[in-house]
């Protein structure tokens, strides 16, 4: 988690160096709204790359889901393309097909929350049994004992989180983008081994997305997976 919108800011402004006002960034919410950005600023022309990961994943969905090559487009909905009871065996299977590297399908936003949920009810009885207990240990009395007994509730909820979501992956049935273009776009960060480049003189829409996702990936330590055109970072970051 980027713990401070600023280490993002410093981290696009370091690689692309350029600088970017508050001006900028004030309708800047998603990493596509960001990559757009940056686009703007620099210039950036058109490039294939994007391009290429799409055809192949269509070659791999007309294969693995015997749709129509036509009717799998750039703007198509995944929701549209994948039948809902059979999107985890479907995906795995358009994985092998199509060679690439896909990011993981997430399980519901209301899933999450309920299992967030029962994670926090189940930490705070056990932190207040700990409270309750207390006085019969030592070390648990005072200051530094209200401290410990704290953190472990803390440490309880987020490991009980874990493995909840862990237990609990036949629910992930959600793909983690909305539309194929997204989609393309994720696996060209994901695979960029497969894609060469073309012209290496210019900057393109798809060199800016590859640096963009490479330098968040390593300065900041998120996982290219995560790194979405749709992926809402400004409640994180702080940015707004």
């Amino acid at each position: 988690m980027i713990e401070n919108g600023l280490e993002l800011v410093r981290c696009v402004e370091n690689e692309f160096a350029i600088y970017l006002s508050d001006e900028d960034l004030s309708d800047i919410y998603t990493f596509g709204n960001l990559h757009n950005l940056l686009v703007r600023k620099l210039g950036a022309a058109p490039d294939c790359l994007s391009a290429k990961a799409f055809y192949q994943l269509r070659k791999g969905m007309v294969a693995v889901l015997g749709v129509e090559r036509g009717s799998v487009r750039p703007t198509s909905f995944l929701d549209d393309i994948f039948d809902k009871k059979r999107i985890r065996a479907q995906w795995e299977e358009l994985e092998r097909q199509s060679g690439l590297k896909l990011p993981k399908l997430q399980q519901n936003s209301g899933w999450k929350h309920s299992m967030r949920a029962m994670s926090c009810l189940v930490s705070a009885s056990c932190t207040m049994l700990a409270f309750e207990e207390a006085r019969f240990i030592p070390y648990l009395k005072g200051f530094w004992g209200i401290v410990m007994i704290y953190l472990i509730g803390f440490i309880l909820y987020w490991l009980l989180t874990y493995a909840l979501l862990e237990l609990t992956r036949f629910r992930r049935t959600e793909t983690p983008v909305f539309t194929l273009a997204e989609l393309a776009r994720v696996v060209l960060s994901m695979n960029r081994d497969q894609f060469a480049e073309t012209d290496s003189s210019k900057t393109t829409k798809d060199q800016v997305w590859l640096r963009l996702t490479s330098a968040i990936e390593k300065n900041l330590g998120w996982e290219l997976e995560r790194i979405t055109p749709c992926e809402t970072f400004a409640e994180e970051t702080g940015i707004l």
